[in-house]
């Protein structure tokens, strides 16, 4: 707590003590433990206590503190030096002088009570076992190692901290952190990519600024990969990373696996939240659990379930064998874009047919509204039909003035007291009392009227239901003739769109001028499409005279009260 580690190579460790504990210089290994610092001793009884042998080229102090050591030497020899100008008469009466013995010979200084020195082992740092010192546990060759004699770094721990054969080297910029057992960091030699192993076994962190946080089995081999534990997964590009679990991979630049296993994300930014055995194969694609799902189309998405698949670009699939197709299976290079499968626990393939579709299997009922559908689709509340041109068996729609189904041939009124053959689907009707006048004749031959003879004076347009139902025309034409020398034929034509012969006509005989008859005739055709067709009413005579429509001599007759008019009725054919 509150440990800092100021200068290059330092080691600081603090306890829990609320303060400061800060390094003072580089490659320092300092610590604070109110409780004891044990070396081969779990219960320290002072600030330092060795279990074991302590070995020091020296010991600073004067030594007063120490206590019960017991050393054996041998006293140093003292022989004649011509340099110093020492010769033997001279070491002979120093020792006769003073009382020293003989100091030409080893064994002077025989014992003494304190301190003890026990025997020690070469590179051992010696510790005291309670009467002596004796060989330590701490080894050191130039590098130093705790709980080892072949310390491989500048300090090699056996036990807790880092595991024999690991490794913590580099400068203080390219530094490769390795706390597990027979783990690798960075590539063989090198010790510039900044990679770390937090723990765990055979872990192997090879891409530049790698990182495993433990587990087992587990290769980071991207750059900046990341694998925080787990078994035997990998991530094998750049930005990759996998959350733990066993054998999962993200091999895509920015695939994220997050756990579960036997998953793969391989494809960029395609994600996997657990589950088993799932595949994230599409670009930004999605699964968030479950097993054996697919997510193949770009921005696909599986939220879970079984067996389910996502192909289509923007596409949603869940529940159990819920089908969005993809390019192989729709022959379009986007898959069913667009589209959204939801099927129940049925045991079986529900799969799209097109994209943009919305497709729902629910054998317990639809409900919009109701949690308690009892049908396919139950819902509380309206339901807004429009219209449609599409001509499906079983369809309905609002044509804008009815609501109508369609019966596999034709469309029918749902409305109206007939649905069979026979009935009426639509009436459209177009009447006038406006006079009007012309003078284009209409032979009274044997010929069909053409259309570019007499004058129109009515138009009407109606849009069959179905091609097989039959069209009934009814025409009413109120018309006179002007004052000839003699008889006048009346006659008026049905025209249809731009056609040159008359579908129709009716014809009157007027045996005098001025007097005017209404012309009546009806006439029934299939109506051959489900377009617009408009109908026409021409009218004349066979001579010279003006014709005057809806009145007589050019002028209006009744007021208006009389009325020409076209009635047009569709009637539903077999």
């Amino acid at each position: 707590r509150r440990a800092k580690a100021n200068g290059n190579g330092t080691f600081v460790w603090a306890d829990s003590t609320d303060a400061d504990f800060s390094s003072t210089a580089d490659k320092q290994f300092l610590i604070r433990a109110s409780g004891g610092v044990g070396i081969g001793t779990d219960s320290p009884s002072e600030e330092l206590e060795v279990n074991g042998t302590v070995k020091a080229t020296a010991f600073v102090g004067d030594g007063s503190g120490l206590t019960s050591v017991s050393v054996t030497e041998t006293d140093p020899v003292f022989g004649g030096s011509a340099a110093a100008g020492i010769t033997s008469p001279d070491i002979t009466n120093w020792n006769t002088a003073y009382g020293w013995g003989d100091h030409a010979s080893p064994g002077y200084l025989t014992s003494e009570s304190d301190p003890q020195v026990g025997a020690n082992t070469t590179n051992h740092v010696p510790k005291w076992n309670g009467s002596a010192l004796v060989t330590g546990t701490i080894y050191d060759n130039g590098n130093v190692g705790i709980g080892s004699i072949s310390p491989d770094a500048k300090l090699t721990v056996n036990g807790a901290i880092l595991r024999d054969g690991s490794t913590m080297y580099g400068t203080n910029a390219d530094t490769h952190i390795n706390l597990g057992t027979t783990c690798t960091t960075g590539e063989s030699g090198q010790n510039h990519y900044y990679a770390t192993v937090g723990g765990g076994k055979n872990n192997v962190a090879g891409g530049h600024v790698a990182v495993i946080g433990g587990g087992e089995d587990n290769t980071a081999s991207g750059s900046l990969a990341t694998i925080s534990g787990g078994y035997e997964n990998i991530a094998s590009n750049s930005y990759t990373t996998v959350g733990g679990g066993w054998n999962n991979t993200a091999s895509v630049i920015y695939a994220t696996v997050a756990g579960g296993r036997d998953n793969t994300s391989s494809d960029q930014f395609a994600s996997i939240g657990g589950g088993n055995s799932n595949t994230a194969s599409g670009l930004g694609s999605t699964i968030g659990g479950g097993e054996n799902n697919t997510a193949s189309g770009r921005l696909s998405t599986v939220p879970g379930g079984v067996n389910n698949h996502a192909g289509g670009y923007y596409s949603l699939s869940v529940g159990r064998r819920a089908k969005v197709r993809d390019a192989a299976a729709s022959g379009d290079s986007d898959g069913d874009e667009g589209t959204f499968v939801w099927a129940d626990s049925t045991d079986a393939d529900f799969q799209s047919t097109g994209p943009d579709q919305f497709l729902i299997r629910a054998s317990g009922g639809v409900g919009i509204g109701t949690t308690s559908p009892d049908e396919a689709l139950d819902v509380t509340g309206a339901v807004k039909v429009g219209n449609t041109a599409n001509t499906n068996a079983g369809a309905i729609r609002w044509n804008g003035t009815d609501f109508e189904g369609y019966d596999g041939s034709q469309w029918i009124s749902l409305t109206s007291s007939g649905t069979g053959v026979g009935s009426v689907v639509q009436v459209a009707s177009y009447q006038t009392g406006a006079v009007a006048t012309g003078s284009t004749q209409i032979p009274f031959d044997d010929t069909p009227p053409q259309s570019s003879e007499g004058d129109q004076y009515m138009t009407l347009s109606v849009t069959p239901k179905s091609a097989t139902n039959k069209l009934r025309i009814d025409i009413v034409a109120h018309a006179s003739g002007g004052i000839p020398a003699g008889s006048i034929n009346m006659t008026a034509g049905l025209f249809k769109d731009s056609d040159t012969n008359a579908l129709a006509a009716g014809h009157s005989y007027l045996t005098a001028g001025g007097i005017m008859q209404a012309i009546n005739f009806a006439h029934v055709m299939t109506a051959g499409s489900t377009s617009a067709i408009t109908f026409k009413v021409r009218v004349g005579s066979d001579n010279f005279a003006t014709t005057t429509f809806n009145g007589t001599g050019g002028n209006r007759i009744l007021g208006g009260a009389l009325a020409s008019s076209i009635t047009i009725t569709e009637i539903a054919g077999s």
